[in-house]
C-alpha cells in the first residue's frame, strides 16, 4: 500500500528538493515510531510532475504486525472477503493517516483503500452484500493535470450486472455507473 503525501515546501522559501529530503524521511519515520502502530514500512521520495518538477514522499505500508495483509483480490473473485480483512486493519489504517494528516497533506490513498470505498459506497448503493471483481483500471495517474489525486476505475458483477465505479485518489465517488 502506497499513502503519497505532499511534503515538500517551494525551494524558493528555503532549501532546495533534494536538501529537504532527509528531513522529510526523518520526521516522517520518528513520527511513525513514536506513534506505535505495528506498522512495517519504507520512505520513499518521488517526482509526480507532468512537465515540472513535483516531489511527494510515498509511504509504502508493507503490513501491519499481527495482521494478515490486505490485497485486492484477483479478478472473478467475490469482495467479501476483502471486505473482511480490511476490517481487521481498518482501525490502524486510519489512525496512520490521521497522523500523518496532521503534519501533511495527503495527496493519494493507496489502491487497495480506493478499491475497498469502491465496494462499500456500490454495495450500499445497490442494497447488496456482496459483489464479483472484475478489474480495475487507471483513468488518471497521480500527478496528472486532470486529477492531481488520480483516478481509478473499478468493475464489479452484481447480482449478473456489471458496473464501475470511478474514485479519485482522496476516495472521492465521482461516478457509479452500469456498463
Amino acid at each position: 500500500m502506497h499513502i503519497v503525501l505532499g511534503t515538500y515546501k517551494d525551494p524558493a522559501f528555503g532549501l532546495d528538493w533534494h536538501e529537504q529530503t532527509p528531513h522529510i524521511e526523518k520526521e516522517t519515520r520518528q513520527l511513525l515510531l513514536d506513534s506505535k502502530l505495528p506498522l512495517q514500512f519504507a520512505i520513499h521520495e518521488r517526482n509526480i510532475g507532468r512537465g515540472a518538477d513535483w516531489p511527494v514522499t510515498v509511504l509504502e505500508i508493507i503490513g501491519f504486525i499481527g495482521i494478515a495483509s490486505f490485497a485486492i483480490p484477483e479478478a472473478h473473485k467475490r469482495v467479501r472477503e476483502a471486505l473482511e480483512e480490511w476490517s481487521r486493519i481498518r482501525e490502524y489504517f486510519n489512525k496512520c493517516i490521521d497522523l500523518l494528516c496532521k503534519k501533511d497533506r495527503l495527496i493519494a490513498l493507496p489502491q487497495e483503500v480506493l478499491f475497498i470505498k469502491s465496494v462499500e459506497l456500490l454495495l450500499s448503493e445497490l442494497n447488496e452484500s456482496d459483489a464479483v471483481y472484475i478489474k480495475h483500471e487507471t483513468v488518471h495517474s497521480i500527478g496528472s493535470h486532470e486529477e492531481y489525486a488520480g483516478l481509478m476505475g473499478f468493475y464489479f458483477d452484481c447480482s449478473g450486472k456489471r458496473w464501475r465505479v470511478v474514485i479519485n485518489g482522496q476516495g472521492e465517488v465521482k461516478l457509479i455507473e452500469r456498463v
